[in-house]
């Protein structure tokens, strides 16, 4: 989560606060964690498959998320945003 909103602090910066920058990442964040982490390994996939499939629900829900709650971003934005975000997250944490 703090790679996430610090990730989305560098990139969102110029255009709004930093705090509801910071709120909404931790947000997007706690509403597909669960997901993320509890609810896609109960399928019992290939480790491969469930990442893909959890990190894709992650992606597309990170970017509603901010499509709605960031004015004015749009969807490209927003998508680029929740890409960027978690690469960079999956990135360190499979390092980790």
């Amino acid at each position: 989560m703090a790679i996430e909103a610090a990730t989305l602090l560098i990139i969102l910066r110029s255009r709004y606060p930093a705090p509801r920058i910071v709120l909404i990442a931790a947000a997007a964040s706690m509403a597909t964690l669960q997901f993320v982490w509890f609810f896609f390994p109960m399928f019992g996939l290939p480790y491969a498959y469930q990442i893909a499939l959890s990190e894709f629900f992650a992606f597309a829900a990170e970017a509603t998320i901010y499509v709605f709650l960031f004015p004015g971003i749009g969807l490209r934005n927003a998508a680029l945003c929740s890409l960027v975000c978690n690469t960079i997250s999956l990135s360190l944490g499979l390092l980790l």
